[in-house]
């Protein structure tokens, strides 16, 4: 423990930084499950006793039947955490403030604000790292308000 520092304090800071490797690693392994591995149809037969290998190509047969319950969901959820939706309105808070940091003639209203910082904020997230951006999409599941124009 650091001289003067109280327990309490040091013991939420540790369980805050748990919480947000907790939604990194989401994040990470959701990103990663997104891929999708080619389908190949597989030859029941037994290999070639020839001792040469074979070029072999696999074609999937269109007769195939595909089970959706089997497939693996590559698209990203609609429906994100909620750890994860206030990490991602607390970015576009910080980088809206940002934008409009030592602006003295600001629009009246919120959504053309956010309207004329959209493309501001997502430079920024671009230049953080992150893989989304504020879209209408994103807008309608952070609970914002959807551009005017």
């Amino acid at each position: 423990m650091e001289a003067g520092v109280p327990a309490e304090m040091v013991e939420e800071s540790a369980r805050s930084m748990l919480g947000s490797a907790r939604i990194l690693f989401r994040s990470i392994w959701h990103w990663i499950a997104g891929f999708r591995a080619p389908v190949m149809a597989a030859s029941n037969a037994p290999p070639a006793k020839t001792g040469m290998a074979k070029n072999v190509t696999a074609v999937a047969n269109p007769k195939t039947e595909v089970h959706p319950e089997g497939q693996i969901n590559s698209v990203i959820p609609s429906a994100l955490e909620e750890g994860e939706i206030q990490r991602r309105r607390n970015l576009v808070r910080t980088f809206f403030n940002d934008f409009w940091r030592g602006s003295y003639e600001k629009p009246a209203g919120f959504v053309e604000r956010l309207d004329r910082a959209e493309d501001y904020v997502n430079d920024r997230l671009a230049a953080h790292g992150e893989a989304w951006r504020l879209d209408s999409q994103t807008r309608m599941m952070l609970g914002l308000p959807p551009r005017v124009n």
